[in-house]
C-alpha cells in the first residue's frame, strides 16, 4: 500500500471514529449498532450501492412521515388552543380560576397534542440517524475503494 492510500486510509479511519463518538456522546446507541453492522457487512462496492439506494428510499420516506408529523402535530396544538380558549370563555369567576379551569377540561387535548409532539420528535431523530447514516456510507465507500484498489 502506498503512502497517499495509507493517508486516505487512516484520514477515513479517523473520520468513522469521531462519527461513532458523536453519536456515542448524544447516546443514540441504535445509530453506533447500525454503523457498526454496516462497516462489518458491506465488502463490495454493489453492497455500498444496494445500501445507499436503501437509504435514500429511507429518507423518502423519513421525508413524508416527517411532513405527516408536522400536520399532526399543528392540527392537535390547534386543537387544545380552541379548546382551551372555549373552556375559558364559558367558564365564569376571576381570570386566574378561569385559566385553570380551562386547562383542566382541556387535558385530553393537550395530551393529543404531547405525543403528536412526540412522534414529530422521533421522525425528526429518525431523519437524523439516517443522515448519519448516509455519511458513513461515504467513510466506509472510501475504505471499500481502497481495498479493491489496492486487491
Amino acid at each position: 500500500m502506498d503512502l497517499q492510500a495509507k493517508r486516505i486510509l487512516l484520514a477515513s479511519i479517523l473520520e468513522t471514529q469521531e462519527c461513532l463518538q458523536e453519536q456515542f456522546e448524544i447516546g443514540d446507541f441504535d445509530s453506533i449498532s447500525v454503523i457498526w453492522k454496516l462497516q462489518r457487512e458491506i465488502i463490495t462496492p454493489s453492497h455500498i450501492v444496494e445500501e445507499l439506494q436503501r437509504l435514500t428510499r429511507e429518507m423518502d420516506r423519513g421525508a413524508n412521515a416527517l411532513y405527516d408529523a408536522e400536520c399532526k402535530l399543528a392540527d392537535a396544538e390547534s386543537a387544545y388552543d380552541r379548546a382551551v380558549s372555549l373552556a375559558f370563555l364559558n367558564n365564569s369567576g376571576t381570570v386566574a380560576d378561569r385559566q385553570a379551569v380551562a386547562k383542566l377540561q382541556a387535558v385530553e387535548e393537550k395530551l393529543k397534542a404531547d405525543l403528536a409532539r412526540a412522534e414529530y420528535n422521533r421522525v425528526k431523530t429518525k431523519m437524523r440517524a439516517l443522515s448519519d447514516q448516509a455519511t458513513m456510507m461515504a467513510v466506509i465507500s472510501k475504505n471499500v475503494e481502497l481495498q479493491w484498489r489496492n486487491a
